[in-house]
């Protein structure tokens, strides 16, 4: 049909437009839905942000792949919903780590396209922000399972006083992105080897991956600007 082509071209445009302020409404309302104790909210925020991903994935990955991240994500979908429909605690720890596997399996794709890329456009600059936020989600899942397998691995440093038995996703979110962004406030400091591990690597990952993409984009636009 021609509408259907017409949308999905004009969705072509601006998908990763889409999913760079999704990403930037899902950060910052993970922490208040919590707070406000709306936490099942935050739960379908990132089944949508699954959803938003795959499809930004039209025309980037190959069938077959779609596919695949299709099932895995119908798996995370399905251990959310037992989660929260049944209160099956050992559902949610089951969803993070299919999550961070797909979130994982898209972030580079997404990061593919934009190494890959021939000039700049609105696509690949948004593309590019997206992985970056897309990092500091990662790592927030990732701390928050690593809390929830060893309690006390995050300590909140004003009261000197572990934060096991009321550690919330939003709390490691938050860690990782002052991880990510270095600011060091402090308030949050990892208390074991597998959290300061973690946090090196996303430093890194997070500084290395700045001046990869602007000297990546620079180079690009650089190349669009002489053709």
């Amino acid at each position: 049909m021609q509408w259907a082509d017409n949308f999905l071209a004009y969705f072509r445009k601006i998908r990763f437009i889409f999913l760079f302020f999704f990403l930037l409404l899902s950060i910052g309302l993970i922490p208040l839905l919590t707070e406000w104790g709306f936490g099942y909210v935050s739960e379908i925020l990132q089944m949508l942000l699954g959803f938003f991903l795959l499809a930004s994935l039209i025309s980037i990955a190959g069938q077959r792949l779609i596919s695949v991240l299709l099932v895995i994500l119908s798996l995370v979908v399905i251990l959310k919903l037992l989660y929260l429909a049944l209160h099956f605690n050992v559902m949610l720890p089951s969803s993070q780590g299919v999550q961070v596997f797909f979130c994982l399996m898209t972030t580079v794709l997404i990061l593919r396209f934009v190494m890959q890329a021939k000039r700049v456009d609105n696509d690949v600059v948004f593309a590019a922000l997206s992985v970056y936020l897309l990092f500091g989600l990662i790592f927030g899942f990732i701390y928050f399972m690593v809390e929830g397998v060893s309690p006390g691995s995050l300590v909140h440093n004003v009261t000197s006083a572990s934060l096991e038995g009321e550690i919330r996703l939003s709390q490691t979110v938050y860690f990782s992105f002052v991880t990510l962004a270095t600011l060091g406030y402090g308030d949050i400091i990892p208390a074991n080897d597998i959290i300061r591990s973690l946090a090196i690597t996303q430093t890194m990952i997070g500084q290395v991956y700045l001046v990869v993409l602007v000297a990546r984009l620079v180079t690009l636009y650089g190349g669009s600007y002489k053709q």
